[in-house]
Protein backbone atom coordinates (compact mmCIF):
# COMPACT_ATOMS: atom_id res chain seq x y z
CA UNK A 1 0.00 0.00 0.00
CA UNK A 2 1.63 2.85 -1.44
CA UNK A 3 0.63 6.06 1.38
CA UNK A 4 1.89 8.86 -0.96
CA UNK A 5 3.95 9.13 -4.33
CA UNK A 6 7.00 11.73 -4.55
CA UNK A 7 9.05 12.26 -8.18
CA UNK A 8 11.87 10.01 -7.71
CA UNK A 9 10.19 7.99 -4.60
CA UNK A 10 7.30 6.33 -2.50
CA UNK A 11 6.45 6.47 1.40
CA UNK A 12 4.62 2.96 2.30
CA UNK A 13 4.43 1.10 5.63
CA UNK A 14 7.06 -0.59 6.80
CA UNK A 15 7.01 -4.60 6.59
CA UNK A 16 9.28 -7.60 8.24
CA UNK A 17 10.57 -7.95 5.53
CA UNK A 18 12.58 -4.77 5.20
CA UNK A 19 14.69 -5.45 8.30
CA UNK A 20 17.59 -6.45 6.31
CA UNK A 21 17.56 -3.19 3.90
CA UNK A 22 16.63 -0.97 7.50
CA UNK A 23 20.08 -2.60 9.04
CA UNK A 24 22.13 -2.01 5.99
CA UNK A 25 20.97 1.93 5.80
CA UNK A 26 21.45 2.00 9.63
CA UNK A 27 25.24 0.52 9.50
CA UNK A 28 25.69 2.60 5.82
CA UNK A 29 24.87 6.31 8.20
CA UNK A 30 26.69 5.64 11.46
CA UNK A 31 29.63 3.54 10.36
CA UNK A 32 28.16 0.79 13.30
CA UNK A 33 26.54 -2.84 13.60
CA UNK A 34 22.70 -1.88 13.38
CA UNK A 35 19.84 -2.90 15.66
CA UNK A 36 19.33 -6.68 15.12
CA UNK A 37 16.30 -8.51 12.78
CA UNK A 38 14.85 -9.28 16.65
CA UNK A 39 15.35 -5.38 17.84
CA UNK A 40 13.52 -4.25 14.61
CA UNK A 41 11.14 -6.71 14.97
CA UNK A 42 10.32 -5.90 18.79
CA UNK A 43 10.23 -1.89 17.59
CA UNK A 44 7.87 -2.82 14.71
CA UNK A 45 5.69 -4.67 17.52
CA UNK A 46 5.76 -1.69 20.26
CA UNK A 47 3.42 0.51 21.56
CA UNK A 48 -0.31 1.40 21.44
CA UNK A 49 0.16 2.21 18.03
CA UNK A 50 2.89 1.35 15.79
CA UNK A 51 3.62 3.71 12.27
CA UNK A 52 6.69 2.81 10.48
CA UNK A 53 7.18 3.88 6.93
CA UNK A 54 9.51 3.51 4.57
CA UNK A 55 11.05 5.56 1.38
CA UNK A 56 11.35 3.24 -1.66
CA UNK A 57 12.65 3.73 -5.12
CA UNK A 58 12.65 0.87 -7.57
CA UNK A 59 11.53 -1.55 -5.07
CA UNK A 60 15.17 -1.32 -2.99
CA UNK A 61 14.35 0.94 0.62
CA UNK A 62 16.33 4.34 0.69
CA UNK A 63 14.76 5.44 4.09
CA UNK A 64 12.92 4.91 6.81
CA UNK A 65 11.08 6.48 10.16
CA UNK A 66 9.28 5.00 13.18
CA UNK A 67 6.86 5.85 15.29
CA UNK A 68 5.04 5.00 18.32
CA UNK A 69 2.43 6.15 20.57
CA UNK A 70 1.94 5.76 24.43
CA UNK A 71 -0.34 6.94 26.82
CA UNK A 72 -0.10 7.53 30.33
CA UNK A 73 3.92 8.84 30.89
CA UNK A 74 3.93 9.96 34.39
CA UNK A 75 0.42 10.81 34.93
CA UNK A 76 -0.27 12.44 31.20
CA UNK A 77 -3.58 10.96 30.10
CA UNK A 78 -3.06 11.88 26.51
CA UNK A 79 -1.84 10.21 23.81
CA UNK A 80 2.12 10.65 22.74
CA UNK A 81 3.26 10.07 19.42
CA UNK A 82 7.26 9.22 19.53
CA UNK A 83 9.83 9.16 16.57
CA UNK A 84 12.32 6.41 17.39
CA UNK A 85 14.28 5.27 14.57
CA UNK A 86 15.13 7.07 11.21
CA UNK A 87 17.86 6.69 8.76
CA UNK A 88 17.74 8.06 4.73
CA UNK A 89 20.40 6.42 2.89
CA UNK A 90 23.28 8.60 2.18
CA UNK A 91 23.23 8.74 -1.73
CA UNK A 92 19.59 10.14 -1.69
CA UNK A 93 19.87 12.68 0.84
CA UNK A 94 18.59 15.65 -1.41
CA UNK A 95 15.25 14.11 -2.39
CA UNK A 96 13.74 15.60 1.06
CA UNK A 97 12.97 11.67 1.80
CA UNK A 98 13.51 12.37 5.58
CA UNK A 99 11.52 15.86 5.42
CA UNK A 100 9.03 13.77 3.99
CA UNK A 101 8.95 10.83 6.38
CA UNK A 102 8.92 13.05 9.01
CA UNK A 103 5.69 15.07 7.60
CA UNK A 104 3.98 11.96 6.55
CA UNK A 105 4.22 10.66 10.10
CA UNK A 106 3.18 13.50 11.56
CA UNK A 107 0.09 13.25 9.53
CA UNK A 108 -0.51 9.76 10.87
CA UNK A 109 -0.04 10.82 14.21
CA UNK A 110 -2.36 13.64 13.87
CA UNK A 111 -5.26 10.98 11.83
CA UNK A 112 -4.60 9.26 15.72
CA UNK A 113 -5.65 12.28 17.40
CA UNK A 114 -2.02 12.70 18.65
CA UNK A 115 -1.44 16.19 19.57
CA UNK A 116 1.82 16.05 21.01
CA UNK A 117 5.15 14.33 19.53
CA UNK A 118 8.10 14.08 20.75
CA UNK A 119 11.12 12.34 20.97
CA UNK A 120 15.34 12.50 22.11
CA UNK A 121 18.21 13.75 20.50
CA UNK A 122 21.77 13.88 22.02
CA UNK A 123 22.71 17.98 22.71
CA UNK A 124 25.44 17.23 20.60
CA UNK A 125 23.83 15.85 17.54
CA UNK A 126 23.04 19.27 15.54
CA UNK A 127 22.01 17.75 12.66
CA UNK A 128 19.47 16.06 13.72
CA UNK A 129 18.36 18.39 16.42
CA UNK A 130 18.16 20.76 12.96
CA UNK A 131 16.08 18.45 11.41
CA UNK A 132 13.54 17.69 14.11
CA UNK A 133 13.13 21.33 14.64
CA UNK A 134 12.41 22.21 10.76
CA UNK A 135 9.17 19.57 11.33
CA UNK A 136 8.26 22.09 13.87
CA UNK A 137 9.31 20.23 17.11
CA UNK A 138 10.90 22.42 19.70
CA UNK A 139 12.81 21.90 22.93
CA UNK A 140 10.37 19.96 26.04
CA UNK A 141 9.81 21.60 29.23
CA UNK A 142 11.11 17.85 30.67
CA UNK A 143 14.18 16.63 31.90
CA UNK A 144 16.02 13.69 30.62
CA UNK A 145 17.54 11.35 33.40
CA UNK A 146 19.34 8.64 33.12
CA UNK A 147 21.33 6.02 35.58
CA UNK A 148 24.97 4.20 33.70
CA UNK A 149 25.29 0.41 35.10
CA UNK A 150 28.30 -0.51 35.25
Amino acid sequence: MIIREYEKYTIRPLQIDDTEEIIEIYETITGENGPDEDDLESRMDYGDSLLCLGAEQNGKLIGFIFGSTRRGEFGETDMIGWVGLLGVHPQFRNLEIGRNLGIELINQFRGLGVKTIRTTVTNNNTSLLKYFMNLGLQPAPWTMLEFQTY
